[in-house]
């Protein structure tokens, strides 16, 4: 076929020619057993008559010509895999990113500019979504929260909040913010049963919500200069919880409640205004808590016994 490679024993066919090219092949037939389609070369638009290809998989769109997708790909009934990361579409369409009842993995390009409202209407829609490099991304709309499939999620550069439907998200493993210019993580952080990690460095958060405590899988918690003055009690009761860093921050004291956490192995606290420690650090199981250097006379003088039955596990920074 003129300006098309087919690999039948694979079911791919990769489209290096041009429109009136692809149009000939979908017209004859050529490609309606095909599973994996890849438009690039020179062609300018993605054909409605696509919605012939019933076995489609998985779709990529590679040519820098063409700038966006048509209606027509929400009747892609089979797609699985919609890669888009080398294109330049910008936006995408909206409206029945729910008939995509397939749809397991949406690759961004850099240039996207916004989420249509209704995308966390695709069922099965998951997997890590690095939304890092997306520049130009301000906001995720509320039905993100919905993609109950997606494991890992790192925020948009000029993100400054997170969908209040996060508790939709039961699969969330990792969340990173770090960076991002967020004053408050949602109060339902708590309800999502899988959470492991969370890296909020250098965000602007003032507060934590109580509700971190319930995060029955939380491990690592990465809260590294911000603005936070307080450490929630219920973080004592996150049974899984080892480690801790709330370096950098203005916080004045550490709940005696942290004491209690089974789990947790490491504490950061240097560059904080910690002077002094609760009783019963001294029977912790940490193994390293590093506390601020330039309040350590201090520290000694208020917490001199608990120091000393931690012994060489506590650094001063």
């Amino acid at each position: 076929m003129k300006g098309i490679e087919l690999f039948e024993d694979e079911g791919t066919a990769e489209v290096e020619g041009t429109d009136a090219d692809l149009a000939k092949a979908l017209g004859d037939g050529a490609l309606d057993e095909i599973e994996n389609l890849v438009l690039g070369g020179r062609l300018t638009a993605v054909p409605s008559a696509i919605t012939r290809l019933k076995r489609l998989k998985r779709l990529d769109v590679t040519s820098g010509k063409i700038k966006s997708l048509p209606a027509e790909t929400f009747e892609l009934a089979t797609l699985e895999t919609l890669g888009l990361s080398e294109s330049k579409i910008a936006t995408l369409p909206a409206g029945g990113w729910g008939r995509l009842v397939e749809l397991r993995d949406l690759q961004l390009t850099t240039d996207v500019t916004a989420l249509p409202d209704d995308l966390g209407d695709a069922p099965l829609l998951g997997g890590p979504f690095d939304l890092a490099p997306m520049r130009k991304l301000a906001t995720l709309p509320e039905s993100f929260g919905r993609l109950a499939h997606v494991t890992e999620l790192r925020l948009p550069p000029k993100a400054k909040s997170l969908p209040s439907s996060i508790a939709g998200m039961s699969a969330l493993t990792m969340l990173d913010v770090s960076e991002r210019a967020i004053a408050a993580l949602p109060d339902d952080l708590g309800r999502l049963p899988a959470l492991a990690v969370v890296r909020a460095v250098s965000a602007r958060l003032k507060a934590l919500p109580e509700s971190l405590g319930d995060c029955a899988s939380l491990t690592e918690l990465h809260l590294g200069g911000n603005q936070l003055t307080a450490i929630p009690d219920s973080l004592g009761r996150a049974p899984k919880l080892q480690v801790l860093d709330v370096s950098g921050n203005p916080l004045g004291a550490v709940p005696e409640s942290l004491a209690a956490a089974p789990a947790l192995r490491k504490l950061g606290l240097h560059d904080t205004r910690v002077t002094t420690l609760p009783p019963a650090f001294a029977r912790t199981a940490l193994t390293k808590l590093t506390l601020p250097a330039a309040n350590e006379a201090a520290l000694r003088a208020s917490s001199g016994e608990v120091l000393q039955a931690l012994g060489d596990r506590v650094v001063f920074y």
